[in-house]
């Protein structure tokens, strides 16, 4: 038979019956040695003469046992589950280094698999529902660039005639929504979704049903809601009569039919967990900017799944096929229309541009990490090498083959990296949550759905770089280990470290020192930006406090919604406490839309010849507000409403640029087609990186704004307070509450909270370079202390000579010092270099500090030097304790 009873099966089973097969072996030779022994005594032969004969008639019985053995068994198996058990017994007789080597492991090890479970995050995890490989994402591109969504009818006809997919559904993430629900308003996260979007998915409710097909044939007609477990427990108290009751989003009555699976929260990571569901015949109600039914309204992503029988390219290729259809249909709309359909991994494709140099940075850093635990753990196996030259030396007199003895320390250095990467997955979930405090909070300060955590991938790539990492230090010294001094070990003397095995060590040691600098530079250079962000650009953010009044979700029209914003800043600016207040449509930060602006007369030719800049409507003592100092001019005031002539207040930076030493009052300048007189010049008051220049930016008038939008009743309201802002925010909300109960507050917080909430990524990469920083510069101090050390044990009859001779103990210890230190000034130097130029890489990140800046440099070598200084010291005053008596007679 073959498979597992084939020829191997004997092996197989020998291999784990060896005692009663050997036994079996044993008992047969002895049987036949017996007959031997009684047919010789039938020739004559006494006891004492047929014994022996049969025995050498026989021949070796110890290699008869060994070929027998070696017949039935795996030698490698043998072998491998010796060293696995000499390897343990090895490192338990020295837990110190055992501890040493496993805690560096570990932090190196778990460091990685963290920031590699927030790669994965980004790029490669699937959706947690039933045959998620077979789902794929469809984008619209314009003349092959770009990720776009598309519009409703192109949704339709890609629906309609395509042959790859089994079902294509459509979603648009709608946040936030208004949720009115007995009496009490809340503000949550919605998605417009076609029916058919949780068939794609493989989901089943878990109460109640799904969207039905006729629900989603005919717009404004079924207003019916599938909500999700979690609101389901919070708002409802985990009701089973949820199903038919009534509910109101933004103002508008629905229906709830089902609750979603509980895992479930939605099919888009990297946007803010949905709550609720409506089909996309409620579209008007999800989405107020644009018909959504109409060809130009462009918001719709793609979630399809193949065929079986279908490849990706295969589909890839229809839908190439159908966007020329639409291209020739639509000319006007879909000029240079392309389709790209990729798997359905990660977040958002423009979302992983936006944080692809974040992940790349982390990487690096950990990666710096995780060599400097390599090459820390390499110089400690030497060292160690040094203390069991006669273990090895034995050995090899006895017949090892250096090969034997390498594989040997490799499995030693395999089982530490194993306990180390198992240890390490404890450091990655504390590395994990500290990601996940940062990334899974969104630009709007929900909470967005995304998953960093072990998965089988992290899980599995940590298994891998355990193996890998004991494949990289332990090659370093296993080949230096293996080669003693075979005369001298044995005559039990300790050989002085040969020059090749100390340049080793110390090369290693500088390489940690310099990629320790590398990292302690970036942590200043982050470190300072992160600083200046909270100190603010040209104004003070922490007495502000943002809210987001939204009028139009409640059914206001433009008229009443103004005169709600105009009641609630009067009294709001009537409280104790409040020093003044102002609409705008968006918040300070991330300082709002854009525009293109020209003189009269100017006008740009096209698109990509306009000058675009950053633009606000802001209402009038907005800059008092925001604390940003008018040049000249004035502010925007009570006279300045719609039918007065259009106004405008440029910045320092956009005025310079039309206008020779910013003399912009009384000019008129063009933004987006309609003429604006310039009022006055503000002072730039607008983030940006050392890679960008000062953004060019306007302000127009909030109350001269247009009408017809459909959000114009809409604000952000900026409230400067005397105090601190953030034991006002309950007073402000129940002020404007009163205006209006039923009016959504959404987005309610300090200044300080938005800077933690747009600035993350340069938050979350300070921090994670911060920690990354501070373990470099451990593991180097580990790994220059255990060099001196050693070299002080090394050198002990030298320093008993020397102090014999009448060197003083200061002497001893400046030669223990120098040495300390020259090794940390080489790393120091080439690490300097390194940064120099790798700090541009951070230059994206950083606000008011330039990439060379000349502080963190000076700082970064000031520190590490200083703590190579402390290190050297101590096994310096070790040397100095040597008596010469004792070590004249150490060797």
């Amino acid at each position: 038979m073959g498979g597992f009873w084939g020829p191997e099966s004997g092996k197989v089973n020998t291999m784990f019956r060896r005692k009663r097969k050997h036994g079996d072996f044993t008992a047969e030779i002895e049987a036949h040695i017996e007959l031997e022994i009684e047919r010789l005594k039938e020739q004559g032969r006494s006891e004492e003469e047929a014994r022996p004969a049969a025995r050498r008639a026989f021949g070796n019985v110890t290699l008869a046992e060994e070929r027998f053995y070696e017949s039935h068994r795996w030698l490698w198996w043998d072998h491998l589950m010796q060293d696995i058990r000499y390897g343990l017994r090895m490192l338990a007789k020295n837990p110190g280094f055992t501890g040493v080597g496993v805690l560096t492991l570990a932090l190196g090890i778990g460091a990685t698999a963290a920031v590699f479970s927030f790669v994965d995050t980004l790029y490669l995890r699937r959706l947690p529902v039933r045959d998620a490989g077979r789902l794929v994402d469809v984008f619209q591109t314009r003349n092959g660039k770009g990720y776009y969504e598309l519009s409703y009818p192109d949704y339709v006809f890609y629906r309609d005639n395509n042959n790859s997919f089994s079902d294509l559904a459509a979603q648009y993430p709608a946040s936030p929504i208004s949720l009115m629900a007995s009496n009490q308003s809340e503000s949550i996260n919605g998605s417009v979704v076609t029916a058919n979007y949780f068939r794609v998915l493989n989901l089943r409710p878990f109460w109640g049903r799904f969207f039905l097909p006729e629900e989603d044939e005919v717009p404004d007609k079924n207003p019916v809601a599938v909500i999700s477990y979690g609101l389901w427990k919070r708002r409802f108290a985990s009701g089973l009569n949820v199903l038919g009751r009534i509910i109101q989003l933004n103002g508008n009555t629905f229906t709830i039919v089902g609750i979603a699976p509980e895992n479930f929260r939605g099919a888009m990571p990297g946007v803010p967990e949905t709550d609720v569901w409506i089909p996309a015949a409620m579209f008007h109600v999800g989405y107020r900017y644009c018909d959504a039914f109409q060809r130009d309204c462009t918001i719709l992503s793609l979630i399809g799944r193949l065929k079986p029988e279908t490849a990706l390219r295969d589909a890839q290729a229809e839908m190439n096929v159908l966007a020329h259809r639409l291209e020739g249909a639509y000319p006007a709309i879909d000029e240079g229309l392309g389709v790209i359909v990729t798997p359905k991994r990660g977040v958002r494709l423009w979302e992983r541009s936006e944080n692809g140099l974040v992940a790349n940075l982390l990487l690096a850093a950990v990666g710096l990490v995780l060599l400097i635990a390599c090459s820390n753990l390499a110089g400690l196996l030497l060292v160690r090498g040094m203390a069991r030259q006669r273990e090895v030396s034995i050995r090899l007199a006895l017949g090892a083959s250096r090969g034997r003895l390498v594989r040997q320390l490799l499995t030693e250095s395999l089982i530490l990296s194993l306990v180390g990467g198992a240890l390490g997955l404890v450091v990655a979930t504390w590395g994990i949550d500290l990601l996940a405090g940062f990334y899974t909070i969104g630009e709007e300060g929900g909470r967005i759905y995304v998953s960093i955590g072990l998965d089988p991938v992290v899980l599995a790539f940590t298994m891998a770089l355990s193996v890998v990492t004991a494949i990289a230090f332990g090659l370093v010294s296993a080949p230096q280990a293996s080669r003693p001094d075979l005369v001298v070990s044995l005559k039990g003397e300790v050989s002085s470290a040969s020059p090749r095995s100390s340049r080793l060590r110390y090369a290693l040691v500088s390489a940690q020192v310099a990629m320790s600098i590398v990292l302690l530079i970036g942590v200043g250079l982050l470190v300072m930006s992160v600083r200046n962000i909270y100190r603010g650009t040209g104004f003070d953010p922490t007495h502000l406090v943002s809210l987001r009044l939204r009028p139009s979700l409640v059914g206001y029209d433009v008229l009443k919604g103004w005169d709600f914003q105009q009641e609630a800043i009067r009294r709001l600016e009537a409280l104790p406490g409040v020093v003044s207040a102002s609409p705008a449509t968006a918040p300070p930060i991330p300082w709002g839309g854009a525009d293109s602006v020209w003189l009269p007369g100017q006008e740009p030719s096209g698109p990509e010849s306009a000058f675009v800049v950053g633009k606000n409507l802001v209402g009038p003592r907005y800059f008092e507000t925001l604390g940003v100092a008018i040049l000249r001019g004035r502010e925007f005031n009570e006279h300045d409403k719609k039918g007065t002539p259009n106004v405008a207040i440029v910045n320092e930076t956009l005025a310079e640029h039309f206008w020779s030493h910013g003399n912009a009052l009384g000019k008129v300048l063009i933004a987006g087609g309609i003429p604006f007189q310039v009022v006055g010049v503000a002072r730039d008051a607008q983030y940006h990186t050392s890679v960008a220049p000062p953004p060019a930016f306007i302000y127009l008038d909030y109350w001269q704004r247009d009408t017809t939008n459909g959000v114009s009743e809409d604000s952000r309201t900026l409230v400067r307070v005397s105090g601190s802002a953030s034991p006002m925010l309950p007073v402000l909300r129940k002020t404007v509450a009163a205006v209006d109960p039923n009016v959504p507050i959404q987005e309610d917080r300090t200044l300080t909270e938005w800077l933690d909430i747009s600035f993350r990524t340069v938050r979350m990469t300070s921090t994670f370079f911060t920690c990354f920083g501070a373990l470099a510069l451990f593991l180097s101090v580990v790994g220059l202390y255990g060099v001196l050390a050693f070299t002080v044990s090394q050198r002990t009859r030298e320093f008993g000579i020397r102090m014999a001779l009448g060197a003083e103990g200061s002497d001893v210890a400046r030669m223990v010092m120098h040495q300390g230190i020259r090794l940390a000034m080489l790393g120091a130097a080439i690490g300097l270099v390194g940064a120099f130029g790798s700090a541009r890489f951070l230059a994206s990140y950083l606000y008011g500090v330039r990439p060379n800046n000349p502080v963190a440099f000076i700082a970064a070598a000031g520190v590490l030097m200083a703590t190579a200084i402390i290190v050297s010291y101590i096994p310096a005053r070790r040397a100095t304790k040597v008596d010469p008596m004792v070590a004249l007679r150490y060797e």
